[in-house]
């Protein structure tokens, strides 16, 4: 009877028997109808790899269906094995290898003809095997046999014991003399033996296979609705070409004459009388050398652009160019300039910017002499058909009745104070000579950062003085100022107007940001072509910035940081303007004017070295002292006698040399880029709580610490001063100076910092007024100290000691640093503020 394989129907968990021949083919179960397939378990062999999968049987040609009844096949039970321990031997084993086969493991096996039987054979079972087959002895003696001659001794009988272990008595031992083979005769060739087949193993293992039928179905339901939509689409399409063919050609109907009236006209342009060929005066011509033999620009319009801004200044307030690397003013500039057509082409780039925040190529240092050449030949070089803008981001000073213009040097004390101006009244005098035909300067000047406050001069409120000299123009010369008289032009560090979620920023000048930012959209306004002969939209542009800046300004109001900033506009262009002549030669590209030159930069960066600190509070910026020509027959007195080597290591002979390398050192700790002089609390959220006060007491050890730490370097400075007195080197003089200085200037903001800590502590701080939005303060500076008497003769000292040294040291680094640092204001104040992001 043939095997059968029982199994578990998955769908209705029947129990099922199933021929072992239709192992691997699909199958019906009798009782639910559910379509199976069968699969075949694979055995693991010895080494961990599948058996051969069995060959399928061919299913027959119809399904039957099973058979439930059939009996039980035994032979599908598992036997006792053979070589169990007790099993009994079944008869006539061994049993005879059939024809054909190779002989059992373990069988009889007949010697072949004409070979004689070695003694004793066949042998018996190897120890351990439960039976030996009948007519079986044990091996002959001296099995097994010895190695042949000329063959390696076994590994075992080579060996030797290790060095420094006994020899046993008679080791090495004699080999056996191995006894000659007898000869034997070559035995016959047996035929190949077939592999035995290997067992099937049977699992239950089916699915239903219903997959097929449902791929089947939805195929079909897509190809139907597919044709069904066909039809229409073609219609559809039909119809549409149909439409495009008749609107074409009533269009050739209509407008037939029209096109050809419009062809005749252009063919009779091109044969006007009296056009320029292409040659060397036609913009045809290539000029790789635009300063010196521009071409005409018959396209372009007739437009430049100068942009002067600057911020790093030495002795005045420092201006915000702007947070991150981007260079802000100039990235303005690109942008009003795109949006007013001026030409920025390789051969015909009519915008100049002179900015102190550009890198690399266009690094310029805005000093008086640059400044003044700059615009001089900017105005020399316009022509008469060219519209001019000049902008200018600065400070601007009146002072005894006189309006001037402060490039990056400017001072406003001193002896020679005027010197370093430059005067309005010669700047207006080129603007009037420049032969343009429009002519419009911006003023972005008395501009303050509420968020940094006041540390120099330079950024108090437009005096009607100012505003009246800036907006007394030459005629026809139109001007824009930032600001009107009373007020300031604001800038920011970092405004967000949406909160800090918001990716727009304000930084730098409120004015730039509302430069920069695209032309407003009017709906439904009808579509104007710009041309060569329009004139600097300048009504419209200020109409946009002043919806701007306002807007600016109360976000900034929000958050505390705001003010009045009204944009103002005052004069008017020439009712006429001369005409675009696109024949005429482009506007000559000029080069920007440099600095003057002095000693060398490496001599200045070695005494740079020596005395240079960081700067006082973070927001003012460091000038790199090399860039400034210091006159070279000055500096030759000031030049070294020993190295800093030297110095250092002899203390006995350099004693007021080491004390004052000892302070710049206290300070340059003190003041590195992550101490606490640096993390000072530039805002303050009320209402004030022990937490806070908790937190600021914390703070105020090291301000403790470091007041005591100067007070020790301040005590070894004043020991030095007879020292002082016999110093031969007037480079150390000019050193010891200004250390004795900058230990007093700093020991007293030390000492004005903790105290406003105090008055946390203490909450001894201005009222908030809730209807303003005030919900805390924040920390600006005053030019007024709130210490006590002692701290505030130690600042008037450090003041008088900076001016001395500036007047001493005249034309030298220690003096530009001088009054840097006179310039800075040590008092520090609480200001009410509203600190709420909306």
């Amino acid at each position: 009877m043939d095997s059968t394989v029982r199994a578990t129907c998955p769908k209705c968990q029947a129990s099922l028997r199933i021929p072992a021949q239709w192992i691997g083919q699909a199958v019906k179960c009798k009782k639910c109808g559910a379509l199976v397939r069968t699969k075949a378990r694979a055995p693991e062999t010895p080494s961990g790899t599948s058996a051969p999968f069995p060959q399928p049987v061919p299913a027959p040609e119809a399904l039957p269906a099973l058979d439930l009844d059939l009996p039980p096949d035994e032979t599908l039970f598992p036997q006792p094995a053979l070589n169990a321990p007790g099993a009994p031997i079944p008869p006539g084993y061994p049993h005879p290898a059939p024809p054909g086969y190779p002989v059992p493991p373990g069988a009889a096996y007949p010697a072949p003809p004409g070979y004689p039987a070695p003694p004793g054979y066949p042998y018996g079972a190897p120890p351990g095997y439960p039976h030996a087959p009948a007519g079986y002895a044990p091996p002959p003696a001296g099995y097994p046999h010895p190695v042949p001659p000329g063959y390696p001794h076994p590994v075992p009988g080579a060996y030797a014991p290790p060095p420094g272990y006994p020899q046993p008595a008679g080791y090495p031992y004699p080999q056996p003399v191995p006894a000659a083979p007898a000869a034997l005769e070559p035995l016959p060739a047996a035929p190949a033996a077939r592999p035995a087949p290997q067992p099937i193993l049977i699992d239950d293992e089916f699915e239903v296979d219903s997959a097929p039928r449902a791929s089947r179905n939805r195929r079909g339901r897509y190809q139907s609705r597919r044709a069904k939509s066909g039809g229409g689409a073609k219609f559809i399409w039909i119809g549409l070409c149909l439409l495009l063919t008749a609107g074409l050609v009533a269009g050739g109907i209509l407008y037939g004459k029209q096109i050809a009236a419009f062809a005749v006209k252009e063919k009779e342009k091109e044969n006007e009388p009296g056009k320029p060929e292409p040659g060397p005066d036609n913009t045809n011509n290539t000029n790789t050398n635009p300063g010196t033999n521009p071409k005409p620009a018959s396209g372009a319009f007739p437009r430049r652009m100068l942009f002067i801004s600057v911020t790093k200044y030495m002795y005045l307030n420092p201006l915000t160019a702007g947070t991150g690397t981007a260079d802000r003013p100039t990235n303005a500039a690109n942008a009003l300039a795109f949006q007013w057509r001026v030409p920025q082409d390789k051969d015909n780039n009519q915008l100049f910017v002179l900015s102190d925040s550009a890198t690399g190529k266009d690094e310029r240092l805005p000093m008086k002499n640059v400044l003044q050449g700059t615009y001089q030949e900017f105005c020399q070089t316009s022509r008469p058909q060219d519209r001019v803008l000049i902008y200018f981001g600065g400070h601007a000073i009146e002072k005894d009745g006189k309006a001037y213009l402060a490039p990056m040097e400017a001072e406003l004390d001193g002896e020679e104070w005027e010197k370093t101006l430059i005067p309005l009244d010669q700047f207006y005098d080129e603007v009037k000579k420049c032969k343009a035909t429009q002519k419009v300067v911006v003023w972005d000047v008395c501009r303050y950062n509420p968020e940094r406050g006041k540390v120099r001069p330079g950024s108090e409120p437009m005096s009607e003085a100012l505003y009246k000299a800036l907006t007394t123009a030459p005629p026809d010369v139109q001007v824009i100022t930032s600001c009107k008289a009373g007020e300031n032009a604001l800038e920011f560090t970092q405004l967000r107007p949406d909160g800090f979620a918001s990716r727009l920023v304000y930084s730098g000048s409120a004015f730039l940001e509302a430069v920069k930012l695209p032309p407003p959209v009017v709906p439904n306004a009808p579509k104007t072509s710009v041309t060569q002969a329009d004139p600097l939209p300048v009504a419209d542009w200020h109409a946009t910035l002043v919806k701007r800046t306002t807007n600016i300004g109360t976000q900034a109001e929000k958050v505390g940081s705001g003010g009045k900033q009204t944009v103002m506009l005052t004069g008017a262009a020439p009712a006429t303007l001369t005409a675009p002549d696109g024949t005429e030669k482009v506007a000559t590209r000029f080069s920007f004017p440099q600095a003057p030159k002095g000693a060398s930069q490496a001599e200045i960066r070695s005494v740079e070295s020596e005395f240079m600190l960081p700067p006082l509070k973070p927001e003012l910026s460091e000038v790199a002292l090399a860039e400034f020509p210091f006159p070279a027959d000055v500096m030759k007195d000031f030049a070294p006698d020993a190295t800093l080597g030297e110095i250092r290591s002899d203390k006995e002979k350099y004693k007021l040399r080491n004390a004052v390398l000892r302070s710049f050192d206290k300070l340059r700790e003190k003041w590195a880029s992550g101490a606490g002089t640096t993390k000072i609390r530039d805002t303050v959220n009320g209402p004030i709580n022990d937490a806070l006060k908790a937190a600021v007491k914390e703070e105020q050890k090291f301000w403790a610490v470091s007041i005591a730490d100067l007070e020790l370097v301040l005590g070894a400075l004043t020991d030095m001063a007879a020292e002082r007195q016999s110093e031969p080197s007037k480079r150390w003089q000019a050193h010891y100076d200004f250390a004795l200085a900058s230990v007093k200037a700093r020991l007293a903001y030390m000492n004005e910092y903790n105290k406003l800590l105090g008055n946390l502590m203490t909450e001894s701080l201005p009222p908030l007024d809730a209807k303003l939005g005030q919900d805390g303060y924040t920390l600006v500076a005053s030019e007024t100290l709130k210490s006590g008497k002692e701290i505030k003769k130690m600042a008037e000292e450090a003041q008088t000691l900076f001016g001395e040294i500036s007047a001493k040291y005249k034309g030298t680094p220690w003096a530009i640093q001088a009054k840097q640092e006179k310039a800075v204001a040590i008092g520090l104040n609480w200001k009410p503020a509203s600190l709420k992001k909306e």
